[in-house]
């Protein structure tokens, strides 16, 4: 195994724990911003001044948030006006060594695919077991030594 090959493994391992911990996190109705400012009992005129703003900012900010179309920036300063951190993530929908085979896998049968045309031609086709033998291999392969085009749907 190369060091580019550990990191990768060290890279999944870190997410899967991460969509582990997250999975089941979502974002409240009424937006993070609301809630952390309710829970600590602020209005959003003190939001404001924290945030060296205007209330009406505030509000703009909460009803942004909850249409998806706050900022970066925005959330930032909201969070550091509440005596938060904001953070984000990108949680996997699933684990990430079988989303990595799962490609590899449609990869391994589309070259099989074509392959199979040539071998039929030439009366050398393979049987199921034989196939599906092959599709394991490929899938390994595939997966320690991914093409360039690994992310592209397979034909």
């Amino acid at each position: 195994m190369n060091l580019r090959s550990i990191v990768r493994s060290q890279k999944i391992e870190k997410l899967d724990q991460i969509r582990r911990l997250l999975s089941s996190q979502t974002r409240p109705k009424s937006g993070w911003i609301t809630t952390v400012r309710e829970a600590l009992g602020m209005t959003a005129e003190q939001v404001a001044r924290r945030a060296n703003t205007t209330r009406a900012y505030v509000s703009n900010s909460e009803r942004a948030e909850r249409a998806d179309e706050i900022t970066f920036r925005r959330m930032q300063r909201m969070a550091e006006a509440m005596n938060c951190d904001f953070v984000y993530f990108l949680v996997p929908r699933g684990d990430i060594s079988k989303t990595i085979e799962a490609q590899a896998e449609k990869h391994a049968r589309a070259l099989l695919r074509k392959a199979g045309v040539h071998m039929s031609l030439e009366g050398q086709q393979l049987d199921n077991a034989q196939q599906e033998q092959e599709v394991r291999r490929l899938t390994q392969e595939l997966i320690a030594n991914p093409p360039q085009n690994f992310w592209s749907d397979p034909s």
